[in-house]
Parts: C-alpha cells; sequence; structure tokens
C-alpha cells in the first residue's frame, strides 16, 4: 500500500509541470482556513471535495455551507465513497496568464495577480474515490468551470494513506489548467500540495487532538515565484461540542507570512457553525474571515 502511494505522488508531481497559483493560503474551506491551510492530510468533511477528494470516505455524511469575506462562496455534500460541490471564488484572487508587462497600451494595469478584476470563478464538481486495502484511497473530482462566459472541464485527484494516527496526503487541482477569455485571458494554473498529519485522542479535557504541516510542491508565478507552506493545530473540547485551532504559514519564496485561527460551536449533535480569521500574508491573499454552517456524521 506504501508503493501504491508513492506511485500516486510520483504521478501528480510530474503531472504538474507548468508552475502552480500564487496563494499563500486556500480560499475553500472555514476549517483549513482556521489551520492556516493545512489541511490536505487532513480532510474529513466535505470540503474534501476542494482539498483532497481522497478524503471523502472519512465520514459517513457530510455537508458544508460558507461564505468568505462576503466575495466567496461554496456548498459540498459527500458520503462516502462520492460528493458534489459548488464553489465561487473571485477572479481577483486567482493568477492571470499574461503579466502586465504585456498588456496592450492604453489598457488599465490590473497588476500581476489580476487584482482588480470583478468577476468569478464557478466550480461545479462531482467527487468519485475507491479505497485500495485498509490504508489508501485515491479519489479524483471532475470540474466543470466557468468564468469569461466560457466553460471548460477540469480535474483533481487525491490520494490518502492512513497508518494508525499518521495521515499522509497530496492533491494535484486543475490538471488540465484551463485558459478562459481571449482578450483578457485568465489562466487557472495547476497546483500539487501535499500533507502529513497525526491526529488522536487527546488527554484531560482535550477530546481530539490534530497536528498538521502543508507544503506546495509546484511553485507558482505570478510577478514573482510563491510556494507556500503552512503549520496547524485543532483540539476538540467539551465532548466534541467545542472545537479551537490554530496555525501560521508563510512562503519559501519569499518572506511572507500569517497567522489564523478558528472555533467550532456544536449547535446540537453533530451539526456546527464554524469562524475563521486570517491576518497577515500578502495583499488580497491576507485578512480573510469566513464562517459556514457544516453538518457530520
Amino acid at each position: 500500500m506504501r508503493r501504491a502511494f508513492v506511485s500516486v505522488l510520483a504521478f501528480v508531481s510530474l503531472q504538474a509541470a507548468v508552475r502552480a497559483g500564487a496563494q499563500p493560503h486556500e480560499l475553500i474551506g472555514i476549517r483549513a482556513q482556521g489551520m492556516a491551510g493545512a489541511f490536505v492530510a487532513v480532510a474529513d468533511d466535505a470540503t474534501a471535495t476542494w482539498w483532497n477528494p481522497a478524503g471523502l470516505p472519512n465520514t459517513l455524511f457530510s455537508a458544508v455551507a460558507e461564505v468568505d469575506k462576503g466575495d466567496g462562496f461554496g456548498f459540498a455534500l459527500s458520503i462516502p465513497q462520492f460528493g458534489v460541490s459548488f464553489y465561487r471564488t473571485p477572479v481577483n484572487q486567482i493568477q492571470r496568464l499574461d503579466s502586465t508587462a504585456s498588456l496592450a497600451p492604453g489598457r488599465q494595469d490590473l497588476g500581476a495577480a489580476g487584482i482588480g478584476l470583478s468577476s468569478s470563478i464557478d466550480q461545479f464538481g462531482a467527487t468519485i474515490g475507491q479505497s485500495f486495502g485498509e490504508h489508501v484511497v485515491v479519489a479524483t473530482t471532475l470540474k466543470l468551470m466557468h468564468a469569461r462566459s466560457e466553460s471548460a472541464g477540469d480535474l483533481d485527484v487525491g490520494a490518502l494513506a492512513r497508518f494508525g494516527a499518521l495521515r499522509l496526503g497530496v492533491s494535484a487541482r486543475n490538471l488540465a489548467a484551463p485558459t478562459f477569455g481571449e482578450t483578457d485571458p485568465l489562466h487557472v494554473p495547476r497546483r500539487v500540495r501535499a500533507g502529513v498529519a497525526l491526529s488522536g485522542r487527546g488527554r484531560g479535557s482535550v477530546n481530539e487532538l490534530t497536528l498538521s504541516l502543508d507544503v506546495d510542491v509546484t511553485s507558482a508565478t505570478s510577478g514573482e515565484d510563491r510556494r507556500g507552506i503552512s503549520g496547524g493545530a485543532e483540539a476538540w473540547l467539551l465532548d466534541h461540542r467545542l472545537g479551537v485551532r490554530g496555525g501560521a504559514g508563510g512562503d519559501l519564496e519569499r518572506s511572507e507570512a500569517f497567522g489564523a485561527g478558528g472555533v467550532s460551536v456544536a449547535v446540537r449533535k453533530g451539526m456546527f457553525v464554524d469562524a475563521a480569521i486570517t491576518r497577515g500574508g500578502a495583499g488580497e491573499f491576507g485578512d480573510r474571515w469566513g464562517v459556514d454552517f457544516r453538518v457530520s456524521f
């Protein structure tokens, strides 16, 4: 099983030859944001459809509806081996294909990251997974993406290996790397991210404790190289009625750092309101907040 996991990791790494988008931390998943984006090996609710599709078999049923800073939102529903999702993310969080140096005379300088554009990317996804033995899951999300009045198909793949308290995950997103528009092209680049997590019963008043670390395998060019790294922790208290989390991240190519924190409150068994806030980072990637309503059994 370990050989199978390593083979998947090698495969997705080779498929990511094109440099990926410049994102110090992710835009989707309130729990993930509260852990500073260290979530690839955690991914145990419906947001696995975005973070790592191989995480879907970890829950019998999960549904998440979220909003983020008022300019993005998403919904995901999952059962073991299958999930459906819809996410809307603002274009000003996505890398542009062309740099400002290539803009035609008289065009507005929109910045290397495309900041200033008001449109968004809509993503519809269907996720399916397959277990290999007791330890390894491989899954994929088939996506239909829409932006700039154009649509394109794409594909995410992920793998997750569990050995007791240890979890190893890898996720490759946007393998087709589509481009939308002609006069003002928008490129959605490939991105490969790997993570490791330790999770188990806590001590004393802590019911469960998770520690995680994520790193971008690919580097992204958006004016400057960026490759993110994040570490996070999550603790559940009061018989899993209260969750607290925090983390920090930075960029392996630049001297940028950010911190994050979040909380979950159970409104009843299996139903939670999650909130997260991020401070720091670069420009539009920092100082974010988000809330969601999550059901998990």
